[in-house]
């Protein structure tokens, strides 16, 4: 329902507020399996399953060595218990960024979903990263982002028409929305 907003909080509280455009706002949560050790910093809408999604940017719900993307049916507002695609933290792709901690590899600070492909997008707001994943979970690529443009990528989204765009908070400087251009795009 486009008159409605859903907002996730660290300890994977989301808040529903049904016709946010209007003056008085009904607003409800329900919970996820996720807590503060998790640190959820992501929400996203897939609009072909019409379910929210979402990605722990600390600890993962199962294994150290995975971060699952989860599905939230708005029908039911019950996460579902596996993943609809799990991240390795020890894929090729991560060799160059490999931690002691496993699930410290790589952070989620955001993802998004490119309106036409369906591949997931996430950033890592810690090291500045771009992951993108098929819609299967297969990784399409791994960019390290230059920290002269991207200080700390927090924020990810498209247009409708498939133009990414990337937030990144303030840090020592000024907060910035960038519009990126991708050769795979």
């Amino acid at each position: 329902d486009s008159t409605s907003a859903y907002i996730m909080r660290s300890d994977g509280r989301i808040f529903e507020v049904l016709n946010y455009m209007k003056d008085t706002l009904n607003v409800s949560h329900f919970n996820t399996p996720f807590d503060e050790d998790n640190n959820i910093e992501s929400l996203a809408f897939n609009p072909k399953t019409r379910n929210l999604i979402t990605v722990s940017k600390d600890k993962g719900l199962n294994e150290k060595r995975f971060k699952g993307l989860y599905e939230i049916p708005l029908d039911t507002k019950v996460q579902k218990e596996n993943p609809v695609v799990q991240i390795d933290m020890n894929a090729e792709a991560f060799a160059d960024f490999q931690k002691k901690k496993e699930q410290k590899t790589f952070n989620p600070s955001d993802l998004a979903i490119h309106p036409k492909t369906g591949d997931y997008y996430i950033v890592d707001g810690k090291k500045p990263k771009l992951l993108i994943l098929n819609p299967n979970g297969s990784i399409k690529a791994l960019h390290e982002l230059n920290t002269f443009h991207f200080a700390q990528p927090e924020g990810i989204t498209f247009s409708p028409d498939g133009k990414l765009y990337i937030a990144n908070e303030a840090a020592s400087g000024v907060a910035t929305l960038m519009e990126v251009t991708l050769d795979e795009q």
